[in-house]
C-alpha cells in the first residue's frame, strides 16, 4: 500500500515477481536468439522462421497477459522491452527484418493496430509480420470467473460464448490465430493454398464480416468459425486475398460443400447457400 488519490488516502502496488519475470525474460531472449540460425532461402525455411515468430509472439503476450492484473505491469515490463527489442532486431536483421511502425504489422492486430512504436519485422508475400514489445501492455482489473464455465458442459460452453463474443472484434479474430496452424503450415502438412497469407489474412475477413456467419448471421467463436474460400481456383497469389474469404460457421460450411437440399430453412439463407455453391460451381 503506498499514498495515492482514494477516499482512503492510499492504493495498492502490486509487481510481478521479480526472479519468476526475468527467468521467463532469459528463456524467450534465448528463443529469439536462435531466430538467426534459420535460412529462409531453403525449401521451407521462411515458413519455419513464421512459425517460430509466431510461437515467440504467444509467448511474449502470455507473459503480459498472466501479469496483466498488477498495478505495476507496465512500469516493469518496459524494463525489458527495450532490450529485448534491439534482441529482436539483431535476430531478424539477417533475414531482411528492418524497424516498422507496430501499426503497419499484419500480425496481432488487436495489439499492434494501437501503436505507433517501432518494433522490427520481415516481409513475407505483401504483409509485415513483426516481433512484439512486452511494453504494449496496461493494467487489467480482473474479473472473477464464474465456476459453472466449464468446456465439459452445455451451459458452461454457452457461458464461454457469451463471454468471449463481448470481446472487442479485433480481439476475438486474433484467436484465430492458432500456433497449431501456423506449425502444421510450416511442417507443410497443409495444402499448400493453406500458407501463411491465408493465416494472417483470416482476421481481417473476419472483421470484415463483423464477427458474424455470412450465411446464417450467428457470432462466430473460435470453436466454429471456418474462413471459406469462394473461388479456391485462383491463382496462389490471389487465392487467400480478403475478398476470396467468407467467415462461415461449420454448419454453414458443411452446407455449401455436400450439396443437399436446405430448402426447408428460412428462405434467405437458404438463397446464400445457393449462392455460394454457384461461385464454386463455376470455377469447377
Amino acid at each position: 500500500m503506498v499514498k495515492g488519490k482514494s477516499r482512503t488516502g492510499y492504493i495498492t502496488r502490486t509487481k510481478p515477481d521479480p526472479d519468476r519475470l526475468k527467468a521467463k525474460i532469459t528463456e524467450i531472449r534465448h528463443e529469439i536468439k536462435g531466430l538467426k540460425k534459420f535460412k529462409p532461402k531453403t525449401k521451407g525455411g521462411k515458413e519455419r522462421l513464421i512459425d517460430n515468430i509466431n510461437k515467440i509472439n504467444s509467448k511474449i503476450r502470455g507473459v503480459i497477459q498472466y501479469y496483466e492484473a498488477a498495478t505495476w505491469v507496465y512500469v516493469v515490463l518496459k524494463k525489458y522491452a527495450m532490450s529485448m527489442k534491439y534482441t529482436s532486431y539483431k535476430a531478424l536483421k539477417g533475414h531482411g527484418g528492418k524497424w516498422v511502425t507496430a501499426d503497419e504489422v499484419s500480425n496481432l492486430t488487436s495489439v499492434h493496430s494501437n501503436y505507433k512504436t517501432k518494433i522490427p519485422a520481415i516481409k513475407h508475400y505483401d504483409q509485415m509480420i513483426g516481433i512484439t514489445s512486452l511494453e504494449f501492455c496496461s493494467w487489467k482489473e480482473i474479473k472473477l470467473k464464474s465456476p459453472k464455465e466449464t468446456p465439459f458442459t452445455h451451459v458452461g460452453r454457452e457461458i464461454y460464448r457469451k463471454r468471449t463474443c463481448k470481446k472487442p472484434l479485433a480481439c476475438r479474430a486474433d484467436e484465430l490465430l492458432t500456433v497449431s496452424l501456423s506449425q502444421m503450415i510450416a511442417r507443410s502438412l497443409t495444402n499448400k493454398m493453406y500458407n501463411f497469407e491465408y493465416y494472417l489474412n483470416r482476421p481481417y475477413a473476419f472483421n470484415r464480416d463483423k464477427g458474424k456467419c455470412r450465411i446464417c448471421d450467428e457470432i462466430l467463436w473460435p470453436k466454429i468459425v471456418h474462413i471459406h474460400h469462394i473461388n479456391p481456383k485462383l491463382p496462389l497469389n490471389l487465392v487467400n486475398r480478403v475478398p476470396n474469404l467468407a467467415s462461415i460457421c461449420k454448419t454453414c460450411h458443411d452446407r455449401i460443400h455436400n450439396n443437399r437440399n436446405y430448402s426447408f430453412l428460412n428462405k434467405k439463407t437458404w438463397n446464400k447457400i445457393q449462392n455460394f455453391r454457384k461461385k464454386l460451381d463455376m470455377v469447377k
